[in-house]
């Protein structure tokens, strides 16, 4: 029986992390989302997004910690912080998620993933 509250317990502790994540993938998604729907009208929108871990899709190799430079709501440098911070323009939004993990191409995420 106490296998089960551990495996509950877990079970739930993994379910509440995803939830956090997607929320902030969702937050990630709406700090962007104005920067393709301005680019025609204005200047070139420049926001760095900063994070503990990024999943490459393509080669399952995780980069730690990434640096994601976006131009027009287009990937314009993914790479190191260090790497990827200095060919930010001055002024651009930076965006620091922290410890959180970017999944590159992760699309429509639904609030249903986090219901209890």
């Amino acid at each position: 029986m106490e296998r089960i509250r551990r495996s509950t317990s877990l079970l739930r502790a993994t379910a509440e992390s995803v939830c956090k994540l997607f929320t902030l993938l969702a937050a990630l998604f709406l700090a962007l989302l104005p920067a393709g729907q301005l680019a025609a009208q204005s200047p070139a929108v420049v926001t760095l997004v900063k994070a503990g871990r990024l999943l490459d899709p393509r080669t399952g190799k995780v980069l730690a910690p990434a640096a994601v430079l976006v131009e027009n709501g287009k990937i314009k440098e993914v790479g190191a912080p260090a790497q990827v911070q200095p060919h930010a323009p001055a002024g651009a939004r930076t965006i620091d998620l922290g410890r959180a993990t970017l999944l590159p191409g992760l699309i429509d995420v639904t609030p249903t993933c986090c219901s209890t």
